[in-house]
């Protein structure tokens, strides 16, 4: 899904890993809030890219708020 307006994006949360910010993504698409993965393509092809947190996940500025609530209580990834 592509977010409605991509001009009026605000960066909710930053990831060093691909699976996190896919995982987050998940979360706020099960809330009904649009977001995309700023840099998955690059993360993707160039693991080391994301070490540097680089992996950008945005909403749009109306959903900013709940966005961050929801990800405050997502629990951390674990393996």
């Amino acid at each position: 899904s592509v977010v409605k307006n991509s001009r009026n994006m605000k960066v909710v949360r930053e990831y060093t890993l691909l699976i996190s910010a896919q995982l987050a993504q998940l979360e706020l698409r099960s809330h009904g809030i649009d977001c995309v993965i700023l840099d998955e393509h690059m993360a993707s092809l160039t693991p080391f890219f994301a070490l540097d947190g680089g992996i950008r996940l945005a909403v749009s500025d109306e959903d900013y708020s709940q966005s961050v609530e929801l990800l405050e209580n997502l629990p951390p990834l674990t393996g």
